[in-house]
């Protein structure tokens, strides 16, 4: 053995603490409610910021180019594993990733007037 077997010491701290099925049940639950409502609220969002003709079209890329970055960056965030040994670049640059929305979201104009429930011309 090269004295890298990670199997033979047993789980430390936090990871023994949280090592229930009902954490993982729970922490489940969290992600998948996470996931719900974000995509409720970008669903709202474009109905909002785009024309009820566009929403298909809008809808349909976002959505497609959120599949493609799970996809995409689980890939990226296990290549980073193997060239550092550790995740903190993942999560630093998920983070990173979070703030810049937050700053775009921030930046958004506001909707001061309802829109009227037709986009038919007059």
């Amino acid at each position: 053995m090269d004295g890298g077997d990670r199997c033979r010491s047993p789980p430390q701290g936090a990871s023994v603490a949280f090592a229930r099925p009902g954490v993982s049940v729970l922490a489940l639950a969290l992600v998948g409610l996470g996931y719900g409502v974000i995509s409720d609220v970008t669903a709202t969002a474009v109905a909002v910021y785009w024309r009820r003709a566009l929403y298909g079209c809008v809808a349909s890329r976002l959505y497609m180019a959120w599949c493609t970055a799970a996809v995409v960056l689980l890939i990226i965030a296990g290549r980073l594993f193997d060239l550092t040994q550790g995740y903190g670049t993942a999560v630093l640059i998920a983070a990173g990733g979070n703030a810049l929305s937050v700053l775009v979201a921030l930046g958004l104009p506001r909707q001061s007037t309802p829109r009227a429930p037709s986009d038919k011309a007059h």
